[in-house]
């Protein structure tokens, strides 16, 4: 009841901003229009078409010609489409009869909801569709008779004015960003709206400031977060520029800031390490923004964790670690549980992943996913080091408390990288610490790896023998989530677990434990209907007295060697 009162009331503010930018001039033409950024998807864009509608993992499927009467799933894939972001996989498509297609679906919401009705009216969302319109209008006018000509600015207007009235009603961070970014875009592009742009864009700036930190991070340690962040900031920066103006000096210092951050959390594949509901920055051309950002100046080197986590990098490979507290309790409900987690990339291969977010998929697989289990990391008595309660925000999957701290430095050494990681995220209930110290060969051919558990003072020690006593065994687990594209074997005879790779590589798994196996797994991508099916290999060990260790290395074996 609660929700539904937030989202009766969201509305209710959505529909008084409405009748208040009513009132202003249509603009009559527009005098600048560069392209959004990011990327569409054609094939996307055809299935659309024929009414499949996969918005994060969700999908409707309808016959009408155009997808309003629809009920969405939820509040994400109800965002989506109202979002009109699919327009970037439409205009891929712009001489199929794809392109006509969508764009009627584009006249059909004028029709229905350009007044101020229907759920698309929130300022981060109106001005994802704001940006849209403007930057494909040429090809949505052409051939149309001056009547929907004229309804398209007047729609546009009214936009633009609710933009300007609404933005301050956002959270700092993204969401305001992405309002204030669609204001200037529309403000410079819609002829006659250019007066107050120097005030957006000074109000742009302040908003850089407050989303980034003095380190480059954001709250949510979300790494595709921030990446979009960095989008929507590259490329208003850019339009203000071309548009004879300059961009807050704020704005430019968030991005240089940043800049070095965002490409330590990138495998060497071109993808965003999976962390904290983010996902590998899929549309986002990285490479570009990043290059980009370079031209504007030095940016301030990373000289220990980025936003929380290690990269270790070498020509051949990167393995990213979760060495980071948690967030804070103002964005609990997005973070994950997955402290000393690993994500490892080989050329362009992923290998070892963490799970990825669970939202798309409904309630249960969205809390099952922020839990430890879900991360290639540790735990401890098999249990999550978090507690998952109740939220009352967007998320239907609630907030996670979690005590203690993660923490984490690099170490370069002539023999490779290591990554020295140390968690108190037990302590209080155990008394223990773990530390997980990573290190890859030169060439990335070798990841190794040492997951050590231990009480560190008297009274650890004493709340750890507490602990054995009442249990009498505390399980050390450790989980590696393997990427679905590589098949995971374990051979009749032999210690070792040899994983084939989709290049014909092999690989081969060594672990010291007491025990090791294959457990089903899931890996949740927003693009596919369902979870695909995975493999992880689950080390356990023992506490003895105040300690225990689990040892383990993927190497990588020559192309059709035989596992030794």
């Amino acid at each position: 009841m609660q929700r539904m009162g937030e989202i009766a009331g969201r509305l209710l503010g959505a529909r008084r901003t409405v009748r208040l930018a009513r009132f202003g001039k249509t603009p009559g033409a527009l005098v600048w229009q560069p392209k959004p950024p990011g990327s569409g998807d054609a094939a996307a864009a055809r299935r659309l078409a024929s009414g499949v509608l996969l918005f994060d993992g969700r999908l409707v499927e309808t016959t009408d010609p155009t997808p309003w009467a629809l009920t969405g799933p939820d509040r994400v894939w109800t965002d989506a489409l109202h979002g009109h972001g699919w327009l970037d996989d439409a205009e891929i498509c712009a001489q199929d009869p794809v392109w006509a297609a969508l764009i009627g679906w584009v006249w059909s919401w004028i029709d229905r909801y350009a007044q101020g009705s229907g759920p698309g009216w929130q300022p981060d969302l109106v001005a994802r569709r704001l940006t849209r319109w403007i930057a494909y209008s040429v090809r949505i006018l052409r051939g149309q008779p001056k009547e929907r000509s004229d309804r398209f600015f007047q729609a546009l207007g009214l936009q633009t004015r609710y933009l300007s009235l609404s933005w301050r009603q956002t959270a700092n961070g993204l969401a305001r960003i992405e309002a204030l970014t669609g204001l200037v875009y529309a403000m410079l592009s819609l002829e006659g709206t250019g007066r107050s742009s120097q005030r957006v864009i000074r109000a742009l700036g302040d908003a850089t400031q407050a989303a980034i930190g003095p380190d480059g991070a954001i709250p949510s340690r979300n790494p595709e977060e921030l990446a979009r962040i960095f989008a929507l900031l590259t490329w208003s920066a850019r339009g203000i520029e071309d548009a004879g103006l300059s961009p807050s000096k704020l704005q430019l210092d968030g991005l240089k800031r940043v800049a070095p951050v965002l490409a330590a959390l990138r495998h060497g594949n071109g993808t965003l390490a999976r962390f904290n509901g983010g996902g590998t920055g899929r549309g986002l051309n990285l490479d570009a923004m990043l290059k980009e950002a370079r031209m504007r100046g030095p940016a301030p080197l990373v000289g220990g964790p980025a936003m929380g986590y290690l990269r270790l990098q070498t020509s051949h490979a990167t393995a990213i670690v979760d060495a980071g507290s948690a967030p804070s309790f103002a964005v609990a409900d997005t973070i994950h549980a997955s402290g000393l987690g690993l994500e490892f990339t080989h050329t362009d291969q992923p290998i070892i992943v963490n799970c990825g977010s669970g939202l798309a998929f409904g309630d249960k697989p969205a809390r099952a996913a922020r839990r430890r289990p879900s991360a290639s990391s540790v735990e401890l008595c098999n249990r999550c080091p978090a507690l998952l309660v109740p939220g009352s925000g967007q998320r239907p999957d609630g907030n996670l408390h979690l005590t203690g701290s993660v923490t984490g430095q690099l170490d370069p050494d002539p023999s490779g990288p290591w990554a020295l990681c140390k968690s108190t995220e037990y302590l209080k209930t155990t008394g223990l610490v773990i530390e997980r110290r990573v290190h890859m060969t030169p060439i990335g051919n070798r990841l190794v790896g040492e997951d050590t558990v231990l009480a560190t003072t008297a009274e650890g020690r004493s709340q750890a023998a507490a602990l054995l006593e009442e249990a009498g065994q505390v399980p050390i687990t450790a989980r590696f989530h393997i990427h679905p594209d590589v098949q995971v074997v374990r051979p009749a005879s032999g210690t070792a677990i040899v994983m084939n790779l989709p290049d014909g590589t092999r690989w081969r798994v060594l672990i010291d434990a007491d025990t090791t196996e294959l457990v089903p797994s899931q890996f949740f991508d927003p693009i596919r209907p369902k979870p695909r099916a995975a493999i992880q290999i689950v080390a356990t060990a023992h506490l003895i007295d105040y300690w225990g260790r689990i040892t383990w290395s993927f190497e990588k074996l020559s192309t059709g060697a035989a596992p030794g």
